[in-house]
């Protein structure tokens, strides 16, 4: 689920990154840079991990492009609730992405290299659950469909390609179910 997010994530950044930013100005003589402030905040119900759950989702960014390189501090709090028994799992996490690679496939696709680095926290009533701190690559792979339309562009694919620092060993939804069930 979080990769997946990560994944939509990710197309976004790099429709905007294509689209040169929303809002910029020439600051310094070394190129033009692009800075803009972005977010969500919306409800849904989903499945996730086999488990019936409706979840709020909110989160900041602010986003720095200089020459093609995206900075990216991240803010994200997320709030699951299982629709079946009440219970509540949370998310929130902080830290800085920055993009480090856009490789055009030749298919239809793209493939966006991004490093993480920051703390995600995971905890219910009864405390944490899982912490992960450090720094991961990923490559998300979009069909980005229209070039000129980001609306069409589908996630395809996620692989962590490094991780370093303290990540739990329990797969996502392992930790999931146990929380939540």
């Amino acid at each position: 689920m979080l990769h997946t997010m990560r994944g939509a994530a990710a197309s976004l950044v790099v429709a905007l990154a294509l689209l040169g930013g929303t809002a910029g100005s020439a600051l310094g003589s070394s190129g033009q840079v692009d800075e803009f402030h972005d977010g969500f905040d919306f409800s849904a119900d989903l499945d996730i991990c086999g488990i019936p759950i409706h979840g709020d989702f909110v989160g900041f960014s602010n986003v720095v492009i200089k020459d093609g390189t995206e900075l990216r501090a991240l803010h994200r709090h997320f709030t699951w609730t299982n629709l079946d028994n009440g219970k509540v799992l949370k998310l929130f996490s902080s830290g800085v992405s920055r993009g480090l690679s856009v490789t055009d496939n030749g298919n239809g696709t793209i493939t966006i290299v991004t490093a993480v680095s920051g703390t995600q926290r995971i905890y219910n009533d009864s405390g944490v659950v899982a912490v992960a701190t450090g720094r991961i690559v990923f490559a998300d792979t979009i069909d980005i469909g229209d070039p000129n339309d980001p609306e069409d562009d589908v996630f395809v694919s996620s692989e962590i390609l490094s991780l370093a620092g303290p990540h739990p060993d329990e797969d996502f939804c392992d930790m999931f179910a146990r929380a939540l069930l």
